[in-house]
C-alpha cells in the first residue's frame, strides 16, 4: 500500500524532532492540558464512565461497515438521487482534480470573494491556497479555522483547529482584522464581538461559499453538516453558488440511519447531546423560494480512499471524524496536531496519512504509538486503530534515526521475545548492563519508594528512550523464578 523508504529521512527531520520541540514549549503543554482536560470532562458529563454505550456504538459500526463494504453501490445511488435534486455532482480522483473542479466553477461564475466553512477535505486538497493563488479572496468563517488562517498555521485538531492557541495568541492573530492593526486584549467576549462584526460583511459580499459535508444520504441524495457557530448556514445560503466537498466514503445508507450517527458524532466529538445547528441540503433554490444558492455543487473526493477498499485498512474508511481518538491519545496530548505534519493528526491520522501519502514523515507515524488502545476504546464506531497501526508497521519498515542499527535491534528483540530460553538468557545479562546505566534519582518519579534503581539517563540507544521517561530496573528475583518457587512451596 505504501512505500518502504521513509520520506522523513529525505526531508532531514523526524517525528521525534517534532515531539521534542513540542515538549519544550511550556505554553503549548499548558494549553493542551487545559483544553483536552476540558474536552474529557465535558464528554464525561454527556457520557459518564460506566454508561452502557455498546448498543449505539455497535449499531453505528454496522451502518458504517455496511457502506464501506458496498461503497460502489451506495455511491452510485447517492449520485443518481443527488443529481435528480439539481445538485451538480463532481468526482475528483485526486486532490489536483478537486482543485481544478473548484477553480473551474469559480471562474465560470466570475467569483472574486469566497467564504469557507470548516472542511477537512478542502484542507486535504489545498483548496484555499489554490484560490488565493488565482487572486481570489478566501475567508475561513469557522472561528478556529479563521484563527489559524490569520496566524498562517495549519489546523491542530479535527474538531478544534485552534486548540493549541491561548487567548493571547488569538488576540495577536486577530490584529489582522482590526481597524488599527493592533492585537486584541485576551478577552474572549471582545474577540468574539470584533470577529462577528468583521465576518458579517464577508458573508454578505461573498460570491461563492464552500463547506464540507459530514455525510450524504444515499437513499435521498441529500447531505448534511453539523456546526455550533451558524457559519455553515451563512456560507451555504447567502452566496449565489454553494460548493460542498465530501470524501467518497462519507455516506449513510438511509435517512433512518442518520440519527444514530449524529448522536455518536456529537457526543463523542464535543460532549453535546446534539450540535446547535444541523443543516440538511437538498439542492439549489427552487423557483419562488427566497433563500438558498442559485447553484449547488458537490465534489466527491477519492484521493487514495478507493485504494483501501478490500484491504486490511478498509476499516479506516468507517471514521466519522469526531476527534475522540485524538482526545484520548497520550501522544497527541503531549504534542498536539502539528506533530503529524498532516491534515489528519492523532491516532486516525497515523493510519490514513501513510495510506494517502500526505506527509513528509508519513512512514514514521504508525510507529509513534504505544498501542495502548485508548483510541479504540474512545471511537464511537469501534474502529480498531491499533490493529491497523501494527499492519502499517509491517508494511513500512521505518529505519529510524539509527538506521540499520535500529532495524537490527528490533529484529533481535523480536527473536528474543519469541523464545522463553533466549528471554531468560537476555534477562540475566541485561541486569548488570542496566545497573551500569543508573545515574541518580529521577525527578520525574521523585517521592516514590522505588526511586533509587530507576534509569533516568540511559547510554547509547537507550538515551533516546530516557529523554522523557524513566526505565525501571529489572526485579532482583524475576517473576518466573518467583512463580516457580511458589509452585514448589518455597517463599521469596
Amino acid at each position: 500500500m505504501t512505500g518502504g523508504t521513509s520520506q522523513s529521512t529525505k526531508s532531514g527531520h523526524h517525528f521525534s524532532d517534532n515531539v521534542n520541540r513540542a515538549l519544550r514549549d511550556t505554553e503549548l503543554q499548558q494549553r493542551l492540558r487545559l483544553m483536552l482536560g476540558l474536552t474529557k470532562r465535558v464528554r464525561y458529563t454527556a457520557i459518564p464512565p460506566g454508561t452502557p454505550t455498546d448498543m449505539a456504538r455497535d449499531k453505528g459500526k454496522l451502518i458504517r461497515a455496511e457502506v464501506v463494504a458496498h461503497l460502489d453501490q451506495y455511491l452510485e445511488e447517492f449520485i443518481v438521487n443527488a443529481t435528480a435534486r439539481g445538485i451538480h455532482v463532481h468526482l475528483a480522483r485526486t486532490s489536483d482534480d478537486a482543485r481544478r473542479i473548484v477553480l473551474e466553477i469559480a471562474n465560470k461564475h466570475g467569483v472574486r470573494r469566497v467564504t469557507k466553512g470548516k472542511s477537512m477535505v478542502s484542507e486535504e486538497c489545498g483548496i484555499r491556497e489554490a484560490m488565493l493563488a488565482e487572486g481570489m479572496e478566501v475567508t475561513e468563517t469557522d472561528l478556529g479555522e479563521l484563527l489559524v488562517q490569520l496566524a498562517e498555521e495549519p489546523p491542530s485538531h479535527l474538531i478544534g483547529p485552534a486548540i493549541h492557541m491561548n487567548h493571547r495568541r488569538m488576540g495577536e492573530a486577530l490584529a489582522k482584522i482590526t481597524d488599527d492593526g493592533k492585537a486584541l486584549p485576551p478577552e474572549p467576549q471582545l474577540m468574539m464581538d470584533v470577529t462577528r462584526r468583521w465576518l458579517r460583511s464577508k458573508f454578505l459580499e461573498a460570491d461563492m461559499g464552500i463547506t464540507g459535508a459530514n455525510f450524504g444520504i444515499a437513499e435521498t441524495g441529500t447531505f448534511f453538516i453539523v456546526t455550533n457557530e451558524g457559519n455553515g448556514r451563512m456560507t451555504s445560503m447567502l452566496p449565489r453558488v454553494h460548493v460542498a466537498m465530501m470524501g467518497i466514503e462519507r455516506l449513510l445508507p438511509t435517512l433512518d440511519s442518520m440519527p444514530t450517527i449524529l448522536q455518536l458524532l456529537t457526543r463523542a466529538g464535543t460532549g453535546q447531546w446534539i450540535t446547535v445547528y444541523v443543516s440538511m441540503f437538498a439542492g439549489p433554490r427552487a423557483c419562488g423560494e427566497l433563500q438558498g444558492p442559485e447553484e449547488q455543487h458537490l465534489v466527491l473526493v477519492d484521493n487514495g480512499r478507493s485504494k483501501l477498499l478490500g484491504t486490511q485498512f478498509a476499516e479506516a474508511l468507517e471514521c466519522i471524524r469526531c476527534g475522540a481518538c485524538l482526545n484520548a491519545c497520550p501522544v497527541y496530548e503531549k504534542g498536539g496536531g502539528h506533530l503529524y505534519e498532516s491534515v489528519y493528526g492523532g491516532p486516525i491520522g497515523k493510519v490514513v496519512t501513510p495510506l494517502y501519502g500526505s506527509s513528509p514523515i508519513a512512514n514514521e507515524l504508525p510507529h509513534a504509538s504505544s498501542l495502548c488502545a485508548a483510541c479504540r476504546d474512545a471511537c464511537p464506531v469501534k474502529i480498531d486503530i491499533p490493529r491497523m497501526l501494527v499492519g502499517l508497521r509491517r508494511e513500512n519498515k521505518f529505519p529510524g534515526k539509527l538506521g540499520r542499527l535500529e532495524n537490527l535491534g528490533v529484529a533481535v528483540a523480536s527473536r528474543v521475545l519469541a523464545s522463553p530460553a533466549l528471554y531468560r538468557f537476555a534477562a540475566r545479562i541485561a541486569k548488570p548492563l542496566m545497573a551500569r546505566s543508573r545515574r541518580g534519582v529521577s525527578s520525574r518519579s521523585a517521592g516514590k519508594s522505588h526511586d533509587d534503581g530507576w534509569i533516568t539517563q540511559g547510554r547509547g540507544p537507550l538515551s533516546q528512550w530516557t529523554l522523557n521517561r524513566d526505565l525501571p530496573p529489572l526485579a532482583a528475583v524475576p517473576f518466573r523464578e518467583r512463580w516457580r518457587r511458589k509452585k514448589e512451596g518455597r517463599s521469596g
